[in-house]
């Protein structure tokens, strides 16, 4: 019983051995069969890598073409901007160099002209020395007259010289043994002050016009030039020779005649004329074959006075304007032809006309 027991026990024990190493040989042929399916997945992968690793060799080598095609053509160019660098510099230093040479150039003849100048100085400095130096020499030698002199005090020969500066300077008196000119590169002369008589004895000799703002009292004869303004008095001797009398004032003789002056003409030839101021003493000329209007105004002054001439076919009508118009005879008209009338304002634009008139 125990045998067969125990050859039962062996038996299980086979029975279980064959089991598990059937179970063991299941499980190696399935491990081998996984290691197969593993083995193709790897070497599936490795495929894919390879092909990958040959896509990125080819792509990392276009790429690196690409690169050194880029490397290529920027080196091209860097190297043609600085050969144009090199040509601009070129052209610049070219430039500059003909541009100091020019300033070099000009440096050199402003120089030249500068030292031209200098030596013409210093010749107008030696010529203007030496002159000085022969006026100085003259002077001292007594050869030499002044052509002018400013004296703001003393005296001169003995003549107190009246005041310090040079616009109220005088000498009380002038005394000259021989011809005495004065301002004789057309500066102007003033002869004492306003209440102040200068006198002169001997002849005055005045060769343009003279001015008077007071009264000029001549005890001898006036000749020559012309008197504008102021009074001019003679007490004694002759007005001759003088081409103008111009005044605002009065001309007045105590005695003695006025001689060889012609009146003024003023010749008209409308078919109306209105006198005016500046008719004063003219002779008044009226010519148109048709009738004519002369018009006599107020505001002529006292004393005016003039001739009426008709000189042409038309009679004139004498026309006041604010006058009064006197005639002997009532007429208002010239009498004809060449027919001469008086008009002169006696005061308070009352005015006698007189002559050849007619009605």
């Amino acid at each position: 019983a125990a045998i067969a027991a125990l050859q039962t026990d062996v038996d299980g024990n086979e029975s279980d051995a064959d089991a598990a190493i059937a179970a063991l040989q299941s499980d190696v042929d399935q491990n081998e069969s996984d290691s197969d399916s593993a083995d193709t997945t790897m070497q599936a992968d490795i495929d894919q890598n390879e092909s990958d690793s040959d896509s990125a060799d080819t792509t990392m080598q276009a790429d690196i073409d690409g690169n050194e095609s880029d490397a290529d053509a920027a080196i091209a160019a860097l190297q043609t901007d600085v050969d144009g660098n090199e040509s601009d510099a070129d052209a610049a230093i070219a430039a500059l160099q003909a541009d100091v040479d020019g300033n070099e150039a000009d440096a050199d003849a402003a120089i030249a002209a500068l030292q031209t100048d200098v030596d013409g100085n210093e010749a107008d400095a030696d010529t203007a020395i030496a002159a000085n130096t022969t006026s100085i020499n003259n002077l001292i030698g007594g050869n030499s007259a002044f052509t002018s002199i400013n004296v703001d005090g003393g005296s001169i020969d003995g003549a107190t010289i009246g005041a310090t500066t040079a616009s109220t300077g005088a000498f009380t008196t002038l005394t000259s043994s021989g011809a005495t000119s004065l301002a004789t590169s057309g500066g102007a002369v003033n002869v004492a002050t306003s209440g102040v008589m200068t006198t002169v004895k001997g002849t005055l000799n005045v060769d343009e016009a003279v001015t008077l703002d007071t009264t000029l009292d001549v005890s001898g004869a006036v000749t020559g030039g012309s008197i504008t303004d102021g009074t001019a008095t003679l007490s004694s001797g002759a007005l001759s020779g003088v081409t103008t009398i111009s005044t605002s004032g009065n001309v007045t003789s105590s005695g003695g005649s006025i001689s060889g002056f012609d009146a003024a003409l003023n010749d008209q030839t409308s078919t109306s004329y209105s006198l005016q101021s500046s008719d004063n003493g003219k002779v008044v000329t009226l010519s148109n074959a048709s009738a004519i209007t002369l018009t006599i105004p107020s505001g002529l002054g006292d004393g005016f006075n003039c001739l009426i001439v008709q000189k042409g076919a038309g009679q004139i009508t004498l026309s006041a304007s604010g006058t009064t118009l006197i005639n002997r005879q009532s007429h208002t008209k010239t009498a004809g032809q060449y027919a001469v009338v008086s008009i002169v304002n006696i005061g308070s634009d009352s005015i006698i006309v007189g002559g050849d008139t007619g009605s």
